[in-house]
């Protein structure tokens, strides 16, 4: 079997992120069952949070910093502008996953 060169590595992600420019990211306003701070995150419909597994599931806090939500619970969807405001502008970043043959989304960090 031919070993992929790093070019290949770098090069590859970055096509399939192209083909997320139509997938449409959700924002979501969550709850902490268990410390009853409020967090955020987005997603997509092609791969909905609830479909991950929760070390793939990132947060931020309204400081737009990363926070451990260790039982989520939906308070509702909010708009791209109300979740930029609520985490002090927080990012996120959409990646193809092969398996699924969909986008999702990762939070960042501000």
């Amino acid at each position: 079997m031919k070993p992929i060169s790093a070019a290949t590595l770098v090069i590859l992600p970055l096509m399939f992120s192209a083909c997320c420019s139509n997938a449409r990211p959700r924002f979501w306003k969550v709850r902490d069952g268990s410390a009853g701070g409020l967090a955020y995150t987005v997603d997509t419909i092609g791969v909905p949070t609830g479909s991950l597994q929760p070390p793939d599931i990132r947060y931020v806090d309204g400081a737009g910093k990363y926070v451990d939500v260790r039982k989520p619970k939906v308070v509702r969807e909010i708009t791209e502008q109300e979740w930029k405001t609520a985490t002090s502008g927080a990012r996120y970043s959409l990646f193809y996953c092969g398996l699924r043959r969909a986008c999702w989304a990762k939070t960042r960090e501000r």
